[in-house]
């Protein structure tokens, strides 16, 4: 039988056994069998709450239950599913009826403290922060905003919903707004569009000042570091306005009051467990991927993807040739510049690098552009050191005898150390490249929705934590592959090139 088809099934029956086994999602054995109804439950309970929220600032230093912080509300829920935490703490309305019944999950309580919600701005932009109330305090007036506001937190279909029809020809320049939910009713895409609570209101505001309003959707970490940085005008997602907050931010006024939600699981539903069937299969690829059209979301995401990696491949590879010359050099200045470049990008994590380029370097470039000077910054100085090692293990005999014949220093590489360098330097240069398409998985922090950010955004549709994950898996595995392929190819055509 054919090795290739051999491969091949053993590939297909790996993802198809990761799949069943993550699937299951049986419950383990917890404290969540008990009845959670008030605070006084929660004693001694592991509580779940999302990173850089106002509720695991305000409830970190409680005595009687532990506050656990998770990236985001999908996660939250597999781990309550799951029995390693006992309630998820957020936004009373952070969960439609739908999700909760999906999910076995009630709403057991609420905080009795209201949090004010309001939009935040630079403190240099209090025009923009006077029109906004201006704005706010005519549309309470009318009643506008209250009937806003019976719509969404009553509503039960989101995906029905009409939005106001605002004029695209809006003579102002855009008013971006930064927002770290995609969740209904607070603010969600389906297509191209966004919908909810805060979309609607904002969208009423950039009509009344004249200017079309353009969304970005960030991490809830990194919302004000782009609101400081001036890569978005507003930022919104329920943010609480606090007197630490005000110290550094200008806030609108308060246009909703909100609550924080206790969610438990509903122990007098059946939580879902063992193999998934064929009809869950066939439900999930229709939940992820066809409703709404959110196979969209992913096939954008790998698109950006690809671009990044492959420009970073392209110019890191230039940059890359220019630093090996360097190293190469018999100027000490010049060989001591590129192994500080070494080992300067070699000890910054990328999240960091990324952060430092669109916050504070790059401020004005878009988030690909950031995402492509990072990586390759970083992939130039894997190039330059990979061949530099694969040059020096080629022998210096072999180059003194090339002198002896005769040849230049660059006929020298071309004809003689270059094929063989090439050869030694293709395993670990494909193992950089593959590291480079699966490290783009980060880019997310500046606002970039590649394919691991796509997968973040339907999960936050359909809280399913399961599937969309081991989707993209599928995909960076068939990246990466074919990523080594190429390079083979590559290599190949480079070495009968030189030879």
């Amino acid at each position: 039988m054919d090795t290739a088809f051999i491969k091949w099934k053993s590939i297909c029956l790996l993802f198809a056994i990761v799949f069943c086994l993550a699937s299951c999602e049986k419950p383990t054995k917890g404290n969540t069998e008990e009845e959670i109804s008030s605070i006084e439950d929660l004693d001694g309970k592991v509580v779940g709450t999302l990173t850089g929220s106002s509720f695991e600032i305000d409830f970190a230093g409680r005595k009687d239950f532990q506050v656990v912080r998770q990236p985001s509300l999908s996660d939250l829920i597999a781990s309550l599913r799951k029995g390693r935490i006992d309630a998820i703490l957020y936004d009373e309305d952070c969960f439609p009826d739908t999700v909760l019944r999906q999910n076995g999950m009630k709403l057991a309580f609420v905080t009795e403290e209201k949090y004010p919600c309001a939009f935040a701005c630079r403190k240099s932009e209090q025009d923009l922060v006077n029109k906004f109330n201006e704005f706010l305090a005519r549309i309470k007036s009318s009643g506008e905003l209250a009937t806003i506001t019976e719509k969404w937190r009553s509503a039960t279909d989101y995906t029905s919903i009409t939005m106001p029809e605002i004029s695209d020809s809006l003579p102002g320049e855009p008013l971006v707004v930064g927002t770290s939910y995609s969740t209904a009713p607070i603010s969600y895409m389906i297509g191209d569009k966004w919908y909810g609570f805060e979309i609607e209101i904002l969208n009423l505001f950039g009509e009344y000042i004249g200017r079309p309003v353009h969304y970005r959707l960030f991490d809830l970490s990194a919302l004000v570091p782009a609101l400081k940085a001036g890569k978005i005008d507003m930022a919104g997602g329920l943010l609480f306005k606090t007197e630490e907050r005000q110290k550094k931010l200008a806030f609108t006024d308060v246009y909703f009051y909100n609550r924080g939600g206790f969610f438990v699981r509903d122990l007098s539903q059946k939580t879902p467990g063992g193999a998934p069937g064929i009809s869950d299969i066939k439900g999930s690829v229709e939940g992820n991927l066809l409703v709404e059209n959110r196979w969209i979301f992913l096939a954008r995401g790998l698109k950006v993807t690809l671009e990044i990696t492959l420009l970073s491949m392209l110019f890191g590879g230039i940059l890359g040739t220019g630093l090996l010359s360097m190293r190469r050099s018999k100027r000490r200045w010049a060989k001591m510049t590129a192994m500080t470049y070494a080992s300067f990008f070699r000890g910054i994590p990328m999240v960091v690098l990324l952060m430092i380029l669109a916050y504070i370097v790059m401020v004005g470039a878009s988030g690909v552009s950031v995402a492509v000077v990072a990586f390759t910054l970083v992939f130039a100085s894997s190039f330059a050191t990979t061949m530099d090692n694969a040059i020096q293990a080629v022998g210096v005999q072999q180059y003194e005898a090339g002198e002896a014949m005769g040849f230049t220093r660059v006929q020298i590489f071309r004809y003689i150390t270059g094929p063989q360098a090439l050869q030694r330097a293709l395993p670990q240069f494909k193992g950089e490249a593959v590291a480079l398409i699966k490290n783009t998985s980060v880019v997310g922090y500046v606002a970039i929705q590649d394919l691991t950010r796509a997968c973040d955004m339907i999960r936050a549709r359909t809280f399913e934590a399961v599937f969309p994950i081991l989707f993209i898996t599928v995909i960076y595995f068939f990246l990466s592959w074919i990523m080594g392929k190429f390079l083979d190819y590559i290599f190949k055509i480079a070495i009968k090139l030189y030879i």
